[in-house]
């Protein structure tokens, strides 16, 4: 399989002509090839399709294998494809993707592409369309502590969900990643919450980020990698260097089940995964690769 990969600002994926090439399985393939130690590399699986409704069509996989509706990096990379292979010679071509068509503008100098813009449409703000979980209709300029600090938000999606944070001066804003320091009442709170229902704060924390997922993605079945120190015996603890492994756990939601319930289930499931700690996610891939093959 022939393949080409590309970046718009840091955003990298993997980019299929599908005029020529084929992938039986764009989910599995986004997954296999995304790994960044065991494939290829990059933010996800892009495949440049025809149309009957615009002159190209764009089908994102994320690295996890879901589907994205739309991404404006990865429509910006599809133009300067089109164009560098000779697909056209327009300076303006339409993409359709799964947030609807979109129209690209195409900067030349001496033949070669030097930028793109692409018309984004119209941003969704209502807090259900995002979606964001806020009772309130809409999340425009509101206040959010991080880390001591106060920013103002708006929360919107073109196609994607974003949280943004306007500023005259770019330079003035922190952009490095820091940790969420949770508020000291909701920290009380939910070890007071542990502590009387008698589960730990990690399956506590990983209950409330699996209904997150679960709200924003809408699947009712998926599986999170979660970090485990693989210290089994006294002998380990004890021994110093580094064990940590990743194991996949697997989440199944059903409808009405209480948060408590949904917690303690999950309690349960973790334990049963974490006798499987010493399965490392290396040999996991191993091991699915040569199921594939056979």
């Amino acid at each position: 399989m022939k393949f080409a990969k590309m970046q718009g600002t840091g955003n990298d994926y993997i980019y299929v002509n599908c005029f020529d090439e084929s992938i039986d399985d764009p989910p599995a393939a986004a997954k296999f090839l995304s790994d960044r130690h065991f494939g290829i590399g990059s933010d996800g699986l892009v495949l440049i399709l025809p149309s009957d409704r615009a002159d190209f069509k764009m089908d994102i996989y994320n690295s996890d294998g879901s589907r994205a509706k739309m991404c404006g990096n990865a429509a910006r990379c599809v133009a300067k494809y089109v164009c560098d292979s000779k697909m056209t010679d327009k300076d303006m071509i339409s993409l359709e993707t799964l947030s609807g068509i979109k129209y690209i503008n195409i900067y030349k100098t001496d033949g070669k592409v030097t930028s793109v813009q692409v018309n984004m449409g119209s941003p969704m703000l209502k807090s259900r369309d995002i979606p964001a979980l806020i009772e309130s209709d809409t999340v425009i300029s509101r206040p959010l502590e991080v880390g001591g600090k106060v920013y103002f938000v708006t929360c919107l999606s073109m196609g994607n969900p974003h949280c943004v944070v306007f500023s005259k001066n770019i330079d003035s804003i922190n952009s490095k990643r820091e940790a969420l320091r949770v508020n000291i009442n909701v920290a009380k709170n939910s070890k007071s919450f542990c502590s009387k229902h008698k589960i730990s704060t990690f399956n506590f924390f990983m209950a409330i980020y699996s209904i997150y997922l679960r709200r924003i993605t809408d699947l009712d079945e998926f599986v999170i990698g979660t970090p485990i120190l693989n210290r089994s015996n006294f002998q380990e603890k004890q021994t110093m260097g580094m064990f940590v492994n990743t194991i996949p756990f697997k989440l199944t939601f059903s409808n009405n089940i209480k948060f408590i319930d949904f917690t303690y289930n999950l309690s349960i499931n973790l334990l049963e995964d974490f006798r499987h700690q010493k399965y490392s996610y290396t040999q996991i891939l191993e091991d699915l690769r040569k199921k594939r093959k056979e």
